[in-house]
């Protein structure tokens, strides 16, 4: 990620007012903190939070809850989690599904309030199982380079991913 901050100051003097105008043109390929992998920025927070916790922070963040939508993008993923965690640990990252509205209708829930059914998956074993009927939440577990999906409870507390879109239009902020 490249960002280059340029300010221009222009100052008016009177008696007791200075008026001091900033005005910041922003250069950016990702959101500061974020790392551009395939056409998309993402963002690994290990801060642990339950489900509608991370949503917030990421939203907070100017992104969402990760959406895979295919095994590239899985695949991406995994090679980034690698990168930070190398191959000996094991973590889960809440990503932006549930079926939290039907049971066994998994949908990525976006903060715009729009949902849309999920198509591509990577269950593990045996998932999802709904285990005592709490189980509502996706996460990503990874497993030493691999990933694969399971369903936990939402009040759980775990890290998250955030998403961003690949962005390299001039922001203007002043």
């Amino acid at each position: 990620m490249y960002c280059e901050l340029i300010t221009k100051e222009t100052t008016m003097k009177g008696l007791i007012l200075i008026v001091l105008n900033i005005v910041a043109y922003v250069y950016c390929d990702c959101p500061h903190g974020f790392e551009h992998v395939n056409g998309a920025c993402y963002k690994v927070e290990p801060l642990e939070a339950s489900w509608v916790e991370a949503k917030m922070t990421c939203r907070i963040l100017g992104s969402e809850l990760v959406v895979i939508e295919d095994a590239a993008e899985e695949t991406s993923i995994e090679g980034m989690l690698t990168q930070v965690h190398g191959s000996h640990i094991d973590e889960v990252y809440w990503l932006s599904g549930a079926d939290i509205t039907n049971e066994a209708d998994w949908r990525w829930f976006t903060t715009d309030g729009v949902s849309t059914p999920i198509n591509y998956t990577n269950w593990g074993h045996n998932r999802p199982d709904n285990a005592g009927g709490q189980q509502n939440c996706l996460v990503l577990s990874y497993h030493g380079t691999k990933t694969y999906w399971d369903d936990v409870n939402c009040y759980e507390r775990h890290s998250f991913i955030c998403e961003a879109p690949y962005n390299k239009e001039e922001v203007i902020i002043g």
